[in-house]
């Protein structure tokens, strides 16, 4: 397939993706919001209006119809598992939103999900190669399981602003779509557009105002989505390893430190709370715009050019990362205290 008859199909298949995710929102927000499952305002929740959540089903289609649904007919083996693992953790999520599902049910499917993506990728992963020693590919393997099934779940624990993480969702797609070598690779480029483009059709609906939430159908599925993006630059040599983990630090900083802070002060990590360092932002300055956009505007300023960094001298790929993640963590630590001070002053 040539560059420009590649491009004309993935653009084609990324306005498709914006108009499915567009066009189900709409539909659920004039037609079955009384069918939809409700957020009501709470001591853990961030909006003051009962809102409606579910939106991400409209997410979840796009992905799945044209993003990856492309590649099922031309490579089966990869794909069929990928996909299996996508619906499998839209299912259970979807459950989750409209009745409840407990936490070890959920984490089982996030981990089978995460087990079929390694599993399908795993030939060309760094560690999985067919001649790696067995102990290796072990460790490797589980360790890619557990990243992968916290990506699902930290997506999940920072959808709680309006925008925040559809905008994510449209960074770290968006700029891997932006790769110069990302045109010439359609499995990662196809699945990348479709992402982004979904995002933002459902944008329009969540930001600034959300009139529907995303709900855990389309944080999880966005988590995992994520996570496999990474894993397709990584393998196909679009990025070195650290710059992978160094896309989504902001994301992976406030859920992980939040969560850990709640672990060792013997709180129940898996209840809703509003203790991200996001959420005491948009409480200190009385919006979740600015928080939203805030989040956008350090993505693009400051973790966009360490990446580039990171492969321009991908020998320092490691050092560079973890001195972002420091950064990222003093970070954390600073604004969260400033927004403490500001929210008992008032």
């Amino acid at each position: 397939m040539s560059g420009a008859v590649l491009g004309v199909a993935v653009a084609a298949l990324g306005l498709a993706a914006f108009l499915a995710s567009a066009g189900i929102n709409a539909l659920l927000v004039s037609r079955e919001r009384g069918r939809l499952a409700v957020d009501d305002p709470g001591a853990r929740r961030m909006h003051r209006v009962p809102t409606p959540r579910g939106g991400g089903l409209g997410i979840v289609v796009a992905i799945v119809l044209f993003g990856l649904g492309p590649f099922v007919p031309i490579e089966p083996r990869p794909l069929l598992p990928i996909l299996l693992g996508v619906l499998a953790v839209a299912w259970i999520s979807w459950r989750d939103d409209h009745g409840g599902v407990s936490v070890r049910h959920r984490i089982l499917v996030h981990l089978g999900a995460a087990a079929l993506v390694v599993h399908a990728l795993a030939p060309r992963l760094p560690g999985l190669e067919p001649d790696a020693a067995s102990w290796l590919v072990l460790a490797v393997g589980i360790l890619l399981v557990v990243l992968i099934a916290w990506s699902i779940n930290l997506h999940n624990f920072m959808d709680g602003l309006d925008g925040l993480l559809a905008w994510q969702g449209v960074f770290v797609a968006g700029f891997l779509v932006a790769l110069p070598t990302a045109g010439r690779d359609p499995v990662l480029l196809v699945p990348a557009v479709a992402t982004a483009a979904a995002c933002l059709g459902f944008l329009p609906f969540n930001f600034p105002r959300a009139r529907i939430f995303m709900g855990d159908v389309g944080s999880t599925v966005l988590g995992l989505m994520s996570a496999l993006l990474l894993l397709l630059a990584v393998r196909h040599g679009h990025l070195p390893a650290p710059a992978a983990l160094v896309l989504p630090v902001l994301f992976v900083t406030d859920a992980t430190w939040t969560l850990v802070s709640r672990i060792a002060r013997g709180r129940r990590w898996y209840h809703g709370h509003r203790e991200h360092c996001y959420q005491w932002l948009a409480r200190a300055t009385g919006s979740h715009v600015p928080v939203s956009i805030g989040f956008l505007v350090a993505n693009l300023t400051v973790v966009v050019p360490t990446v580039l960094l990171i492969r321009a001298n991908p020998e320092h790929g490691w050092m560079i990362a973890a001195v972002l993640y420091a950064a990222a963590t003093l970070s954390w630590v600073f604004l969260k205290r400033w927004s403490l001070a500001r929210v008992r002053r008032r």
